[in-house]
C-alpha cells in the first residue's frame, strides 16, 4: 500500500479544476474507473465550509458576546462552537426563554417557545449564526481565477476566509448577505448593517482587529 501523505491542497486542486471544466473527477483502481461529478460548485463549496479558520479570523458581534455570557457565564469559548453543537445553559437566571429561527426565515418561529432551565442544553445555531464574512462563493471564484494554482496561491486565498459569530436576528437583517467584496474590512464596515434602520453590527474589539488586518497587507 502506498503510504505517501495526501496533501489536502491536491484534493482541493482536483475539485477546482473539475469545477472549472465541469468534468467528472476520475480515478482508476483494479481495472475499474470511479468518478465523482463536480456538480458545478456544490461539492467545492461543501469542502471549503469544512475549513476551520484560525481563531484570530473569527470575530464576534458585541450583542452575541453579551448574550453568550448571559447564557454560559463564559465557561466555554464561543469561538469553539458552531452549527448544531449542544451548549449547556449555565446562566445566573433560573430560566431563559427564546424562539428559534427555522431554516432561512427572517423571523423567529413564535409557535415554538423554548425554555432553558439550569443545565439544560440548546443548539448553538438556534440562537447564534456563524457567518462567512467573505462568501464562500467569492472564495471559490478567486480559486478558479488563480493561474497557476499553486499551494502558495491556495494558502493566500484561504487566508481571506474570515467568519463572524453574531445573533441569528442580526444575520437575518444584514443589508447584503451574498453579494460582497473580496475585502473583509469593507464587508464589515459597509455591508454589516441592518436593512431596516441602517445601524451597523458592532464587532467586538473591531478597532484592534482592523489594525491587525491592515498590518498584514
Amino acid at each position: 500500500m502506498d503510504t505517501k501523505e495526501i496533501n489536502s491542497f491536491d484534493i482541493l486542486i482536483k475539485f477546482i479544476e473539475a469545477s472549472k471544466t465541469n468534468k467528472d473527477i476520475e480515478t482508476h483502481f483494479n481495472g475499474k474507473t470511479y468518478s465523482i461529478s463536480p456538480n458545478k460548485n456544490y461539492l467545492l463549496s461543501q469542502i471549503l465550509r469544512q475549513y476551520s479558520p484560525p481563531k484570530n479570523h473569527i470575530f464576534v458581534s458585541q450583542k452575541a458576546k453579551k448574550l453568550w455570557h448571559e447564557l454560559t457565564l463564559n465557561k466555554c469559548d464561543i469561538k469553539d462552537n458552531s452549527y448544531r453543537e449542544r451548549i449547556e445553559y449555565t446562566g445566573e437566571k433560573n430560566e431563559y426563554i427564546f424562539y428559534p429561527y427555522k431554516g432561512a426565515n427572517r423571523s423567529p418561529d413564535n409557535n415554538k417557545k423554548i425554555v432553558l432551565k439550569k443545565n439544560s442544553k440548546f443548539y448553538f445555531n438556534d440562537i447564534f449564526h456563524f457567518d462567512h464574512i467573505i462568501p464562500i462563493s467569492v472564495i471559490i471564484n478567486k480559486l478558479k481565477e488563480a493561474h497557476p494554482l499553486t499551494y502558495e496561491k491556495i494558502a493566500e486565498i484561504l487566508d481571506n476566509i474570515y467568519a463572524c459569530i453574531m445573533l441569528k436576528e442580526e444575520d437575518r437583517n444584514i443589508k447584503y448577505r451574498s453579494k460582497r467584496e473580496y475585502d473583509v474590512i469593507r464587508v464589515v464596515e459597509n455591508d454589516y448593517r441592518n436593512t431596516k434602520d441602517n445601524i451597523p453590527i458592532e464587532i467586538d474589539n473591531w478597532d484592534s482587529i482592523k489594525k491587525s488586518i491592515e498590518k498584514k497587507r
